[in-house]
């Protein structure tokens, strides 16, 4: 199973990868009704309620988060708790993959020193997600301030091979390229993992930090 969710995600984070054309809606599981355009774009039915026009929120990585992983030839950098979580060996320095050591907990790191807007990079995060999924809906986007960096927090239910997965991830767009970081795991795991999966993604800082 793991390598097909594995082609799956990668696929759908390419920054140069295609995607499907068609329109069309979907719910979250708290009841909204979300449209997505055959952009790959998307928007509430209705107008959103006061949290999702609130300002960025702020994160910051976690004390335990002391490794660090350079990214971008040094434009940005990401830290994380080696205790547990382990990179996986990548043909590609650009594209990594982790496993969380104590269960069914993943994640990917795509880093394109390509220059996109954050629109840009979020229209071909779903349009790619749309191609490769039987299913999916968007159940929150928020704008936050991870280490002093604005990024796009995204999180979304998607049926892969007939499983549901929920994915977060933190996607920057700016000067120092296009940095993509997802976790995703099992829909039926996601309350245990939840905490984890939050972690993990604030490790970035955009200008990176020294090892």
């Amino acid at each position: 199973m793991k390598p097909l969710l594995t082609l799956a995600v990668m696929t759908m984070l390419s920054v140069a990868s295609a995607a499907g054309q068609s329109t069309m809606s979907a719910t979250t599981t708290d009841g909204k009704k979300v449209i997505l355009s055959k952009d790959g774009t998307w928007k509430y039915e209705s107008a959103p309620d006061a949290s999702q026009r609130a300002a960025a929120l702020v994160y910051e990585k976690a004390s335990t988060a002391s490794e660090v992983l350079v990214l971008n030839k040094g434009a940005a950098s990401f830290s994380y708790d080696a205790s547990k979580w382990t990179p996986s060996k990548q043909d590609d320095p650009d594209k990594t993959e982790w496993h969380y050591k104590n269960g069914d907990l993943y994640a990917m790191i795509i880093s394109e020193r390509l220059e996109t807007s954050p629109e840009a990079l979020k229209a071909v995060a779903l349009k790619n997600l749309k191609a490769v999924a039987s299913s999916f809906a968007v159940l929150q986007e928020e704008r936050r301030l991870v280490n002093g960096t604005e990024v796009t927090y995204l999180e979304f239910e998607a049926v892969v091979s007939d499983i549901t997965f929920v994915w977060q991830g933190y996607y920057y767009a700016g000067p120092a390229g296009s940095i993509q970081v997802v976790t995703y795991t099992g829909k039926n795991l996601f309350s245990e993992y939840k905490d984890e999966m939050q972690n993990f993604l604030n490790g970035l800082q955009v200008p990176a930090v020294k090892p």
